[in-house]
């Protein structure tokens, strides 16, 4: 695994009826934007449920829900906007995307968080091959 370079991608799913756009990063965005979608295939005419900080943002994400109940999968478009960047080059780039298309905005965007940030493992790797069983 060292020596590997991993690039990053930014991307944004953009709903042609609302124009509400979701901008998000990752290094496998194409995996990324499937995981979204089978979120909100899933739900099924719920709610997603994310945590509200008391400004609205649950809202945000709800909003992204009803728009795919309401217009179907088909109404949006996805995009990679900027792709082979290393870790700190993608995150301010997804953030400089989230402040242009004000995508934390409810009538604007489905982001809910505000500052693109980077996700933590609650583990961490090791380097070399598990222990074989006895």
């Amino acid at each position: 695994m060292s020596g590997n370079k991993t690039t990053h991608a930014v991307y944004a799913i953009h709903c042609k009826p609302t124009k509400r756009t979701y901008i998000g990063c990752s290094i496998d965005a194409y995996g990324r934007v499937i995981a979204h979608f089978k979120e909100l295939r899933s739900k099924d005419g719920k709610q997603r449920r994310v945590p509200a900080d008391g400004g609205g943002r649950e809202s945000v994400a709800t909003n992204w829900q009803h728009d795919f109940n309401e217009h179907g999968e088909k109404a949006f478009e996805m995009y990679i906007l900027k792709d082979g960047m290393d870790k700190d080059e993608a995150l301010d780039f997804e953030q400089e995307m989230i402040d242009k298309y004000r995508a934390c905005e409810q009538e604007h965007g489905y982001n809910f968080k505000r500052k693109a940030e980077r996700p933590t493992l609650p583990i961490a790797f090791k380097q070399g091959e598990p222990p074989q069983p006895a």
